[in-house]
């Protein structure tokens, strides 16, 4: 069997098994949420490329479950990232049509900061 690996900074990618159509949602994902007070343990570990600030309170991150955290980045991302702390959820949705076999891409991510982070960027 086997078993999936966490790769050092960089995700690992994903293409669409079917084609997708343009406002599609493509994945809805449970995210884990790391109290602010434990930010600095957890940038000290393998997971910080898949790591993501999240809105709910100053320092908090998120580590997105399922397919969410293995999608690359890409300067010309086909899809959005939709943060949604009520639900605690990311969803991520087609911006452009994404044929059979293409890669799934997200728009850049800053990477999370050290200190306190930076206000989200718009759209994400």
């Amino acid at each position: 069997m086997t078993q999936p690996r966490f790769t050092t900074g960089e995700r690992r990618g994903v293409k669409a098994g079917r084609k997708i159509r343009n406002g599609e949602t493509i994945e809805t994902a449970p995210v884990i949420t790391i109290p602010a007070e434990e930010r600095d343990l957890v940038l000290r570990t393998g997971l910080v490329p898949y790591l993501e600030d999240w809105p709910t309170r100053p320092g908090e991150l998120a580590l997105p479950l399922g397919f969410a955290a293995m999608y690359r980045e890409h300067e010309a991302p086909n899809t959005s990232v939709r943060k949604r702390p009520e639900t605690m959820t990311v969803e991520i949705v087609a911006a452009a049509d994404i044929e059979e076999g293409e890669e799934i891409t997200l728009p850049g991510r800053r990477p999370v900061s050290q200190g306190a982070p930076v206000p989200p960027q718009s759209g994400r």
